[in-house]
């Protein structure tokens, strides 16, 4: 059992999406077959990436009350520095973990590099089963390793799988066929169980499925079958307030608009924890550059026990729509910048289930 916050090592160390708007709703299977290209290796002192693909100057992104002013954030230098007097502990998590194995292969370097606390799995997407002994791998790390939900790209029985905007619209309109549901939910938790051995530490959903009308209601009723003891902690995607344009801001309360605050409400009442609130929604637009910008503003604005979500990947796949986005979440998470920024903002890490004191001594 993890007690103490899990500090992120500074250095390079190894080398080698959550998405109700419309720009993730086409998101597909990326192909079998991964192709990892020499010119997509991750950024270092050594890269020989363009400009325009470099993370911002760490210099740059080590000044406090410059960064401030750069990304339009309306706090003051004195609540800046109130904030970095007392050590922030939050948790990674990588999603769509079996989905290629690209996905896979960034899981298991960013979790060796102290950089992941939490893994969500698709158990119907095409390199979950492939990559279970990998995840095996990862117990003395102490990481917590969930079920991510899936009802739009892979889900296990071919009737459950649905367009996102189609299940929206019929979860908002009360439409969705809830024994149709709850069998499909069923059968994602035994798959997971049987092919781990244990339950999940936690449940989300891909592209926040877990949250919607309907959907929340069965999967809280089933969870509560059988978790009578030590319950999984449950994603919220409850926005934390952050400056930016309203474009940055727009998505992030969309999601939430969803039913977080019903998700809050049905779960507290059932004993069920979650996260504070949910950083790391963007539009997967920009590069390596853009994250960078993005993963600031979202560890300047952290408290205790937020989560922040990521969708980093190795190599390319056509079908993957966010295929280049996966790359720059992995080349900026893996590399020195990423240190830098979490020593600035005195942050640490650490899995949800150890931040909400639910790890139970058996695992």
């Amino acid at each position: 059992m993890v007690t103490k916050a899990q500090a992120v090592m500074a250095g390079e160390g190894n080398r080698e999406c959550n998405h109700p708007a419309d720009d993730v709703g086409g998101q597909r299977s990326p192909a079998q077959q991964v192709n990892n290209r020499d010119d997509d290796a991750p950024m270092d002192s050594r890269s020989t990436a363009t400009d325009d693909q470099k993370p911002a100057d760490s210099t740059a992104l080590l000044t406090d009350r410059r960064t401030a002013v750069e990304f339009g954030e309306r706090q003051s230098a004195a609540h800046l520095d109130a904030q970095h007097n007392e050590d922030r502990v939050i948790c990674i998590c990588l999603d769509d973990f079996g989905l290629s194995a690209g996905i896979n292969q960034a899981a298991l370097q960013l979790a060796g590099q102290g950089r992941l606390q939490a893994v969500s799995c698709m158990v119907g997407a095409p390199f979950f089963k492939a990559g279970v002994a990998q995840l095996r791998q990862l117990g003395p790390i102490h990481i917590d390793i969930g079920l991510h939900l899936d009802l739009t790209e892979a889900p296990l029985l071919a009737a459950s799988r649905r367009s996102l905007r189609g299940l929206v619209i019929d979860s908002l309109l009360g439409r969705v066929d809830r024994q149709a549901l709850r069998e499909e939910i069923r059968m994602q938790l035994d798959t997971f169980e049987q092919t781990l051995g244990r339950p999940p530490d936690h449940v989300d959903g891909h592209q926040h499925v877990h949250q919607l009308p309907g959907v929340r209601d069965e999967l809280l009723d089933e969870l509560s079958l059988r978790s009578a003891t030590v319950r999984p902690w449950l994603r919220s995607t409850r926005s934390a307030a952050q400056g930016g344009s309203w474009r940055a801001r727009f998505k992030p309360l969309v999601i939430e608009q969803l039913g977080d605050a019903a998700l809050r409400a049905a779960a507290a009442k059932r004993g069920f924890r979650q996260n504070n609130h949910l950083l790391g929604v963007y539009d997967f637009q920009g590069g390596a550059r853009a994250y960078v910008s993005q993963l600031e503003r979202w560890l300047q604005v952290a408290s205790p026990g937020d989560l922040l979500m990521c969708h980093a990947g190795l190599g390319e796949a056509a079908d993957d729509p966010i295929a280049t986005a996966r790359r720059a979440e992995f080349d900026v998470l893996s590399g020195r910048h990423f240190a830098d920024l979490m020593a600035v903002r005195q942050i640490k890490l650490q899995p949800m289930s150890d931040i909400l004191g639910e790890r139970g001594d058996s695992k």
